[in-house]
């Protein structure tokens, strides 16, 4: 099963695409059941040596939201190109916050949750899907 929630930021030289991918959730879509939500988001920080030099590229961080909503053991599962963003990408996806995924009527932890972080430079400022 794959829910997903794409939201476009702008701030500075760089924008934001979040996807957030929920795995093994079971069924979300009936009474007392509601994936995980995004409340709020920390722009990632453009690593300057990359801005200078034109780089662009994701991170796909891999995590859990705690039954406070809190991002808990955030881990890199891919990112192109290798080790540029990768700092930046888990540092902002830290100081995101959940509403918590609520499972049969009780409030549970979220496993499995992926968020793909894209680092592009002068896109102009939008904001879709908000």
């Amino acid at each position: 099963m794959e829910l997903g929630f794409k939201r476009r930021f702008k701030r500075g030289p760089c924008s934001l695409v979040v996807f957030i991918c929920l795995f093994g959730l079971g069924a979300c879509v009936g009474a007392g059941n509601r994936p995980v939500q995004l409340l709020s988001t920390a722009e990632p920080e453009f690593p300057t040596l990359a801005k200078s030099r034109g780089v662009e590229g994701y991170v796909i961080v891999e995590y859990s939201v705690s039954m406070q909503g809190i991002v808990l053991n955030p881990r890199i599962v891919e990112s192109e190109p290798e080790g540029i963003f990768d700092t930046a990408a888990l540092k902002a996806i830290s100081l995101w916050q959940y509403k918590p995924m609520i499972e049969k009527g009780e409030i549970r932890q979220a496993e499995n949750v992926r968020s793909r972080i894209e680092f592009r430079l002068g896109e102009p400022e939008r904001y879709e899907d908000y």
